[in-house]
């Protein structure tokens, strides 16, 4: 079944792109699901496509410029990829390009439609896939490093994004969890008890291309992307660091050898320390160790991480302790 008209049509209900009663140009295909139902599909001229997904992927009130850039971008993603569904070739979220059909529609991001009709980005002749995305963190990355799987292409190589640090992602984090939270997110990836997380190879931004997950039982090799959503971050430019904290019991109290004769010792109370260790650390890394007072964080002493990133520390009262390393902070602890 095929609707036309001489406007845009309404399709009654909430849609895949989650419009309700939104309207669309073009026709309105209804046509029998892979896995049963109806699905109305959108059959549009590309140009009236991209009108309704660039403000949808930019700001609308973004200068005519970046628009326009973003209607190439848009125009030429649509016809270098498919997502060969039944009957149709994109879909209308992030799977594909988020798409809102002309009640999405802007008179700025149309203009850009407008004055960049027909352009499309080419390498050697041939329009070529255009993947776009909100957040850089400063530098793209190669696409073979990428959760898109794809070959080695010359146009999609990492370059510096100067202008990337306007963006509200730009840094993010740090997420903290405990060792139990982190493999329990991990799941079957865990070989025995979670241990860490190693990273062994990073790409060019330098974002995360090959990791192995440590248990006690072994290791598990897994990629950036894997990682990005098994611990719901933001980018696989990511780095993790281990900081294990306990209180160390104090040295016992030795009377001195008197040959017979037992002296008046006054006992100073032996105060307990901390020891743990800082992963990944280089020997004679420095770490803080902090006392909770008055509500907040103090430093109190410092000391130097040995082999495989342990540490020992004397304290100089009970309280409530945790260790920092380069702004990233280890478990409370209270030291008795």
């Amino acid at each position: 079944l095929r609707a036309t008209g001489p406007g845009a049509l309404t399709l009654k209900g909430r849609a895949g792109n989650g419009r309700t009663d939104g309207a669309y140009r073009g026709a309105l295909e209804f046509r029998g699901g892979t896995f049963g139902g109806v699905n109305a599909i959108n059959a549009i001229a590309v140009d009236e496509y991209v009108k309704g997904v660039i403000p949808l992927e930019s700001p609308a009130s973004w200068p005519l410029e970046a628009l326009k850039a973003q209607a190439v971008a848009a125009r030429t993603y649509a016809l270098t990829t498919s997502k060969g569904g039944a009957g149709f070739e994109h879909y209308p979220d992030t799977r594909s390009q988020v798409y809102g059909g002309a009640g999405a529609e802007q008179p700025s991001t149309s203009k850009a439609a407008d004055e960049t009709a027909g352009e499309l980005v080419t390498y050697a002749g041939a329009p070529v896939p255009t993947y776009f995305f909100s957040t850089s963190g400063g530098r793209t990355e190669d696409v073979e490093n990428t959760s898109l799987g794809d070959a080695p292409k010359p146009w999609l190589k990492s370059v510096v994004d100067k202008y990337d640090s306007v963006s509200p992602k730009h840094r993010w984090g740090p997420i903290r969890m405990g060792y139990r939270a982190a493999g329990r997110k991990l799941g079957g990836l865990v070989r025995g008890r979670f241990k860490g997380v190693k990273v062994v190879q990073r790409g060019s931004s330098p974002r995360i291309v090959g990791a192995d997950v440590i248990g006690s039982g072994g290791r598990t090799r897994v990629d950036g992307a894997t990682l990005r959503a098994r611990f719901g971050l933001y980018d696989s430019w990511a780095y993790f660091t281990s900081i294990k904290t306990a209180p160390t019991a104090p040295p016992p109290e030795v009377d001195p050898e008197t040959g017979g004769v037992v002296p008046v010792v006054a006992r100073v109370p032996s105060i307990a320390g901390l020891a743990g260790h800082v992963r990944p650390a280089r020997r004679g890394a420095r770490v803080d160790v902090q006392r909770r007072t008055g509500g907040r964080w103090v430093t109190v002493e410092a000391t130097a991480v040995r082999g495989a990133g342990r540490f020992r520390v004397g304290l100089p009262a009970t309280g409530l302790y945790r260790v920092q390393h380069r702004g990233d902070a280890g478990p409370a602890v209270r030291v008795r």
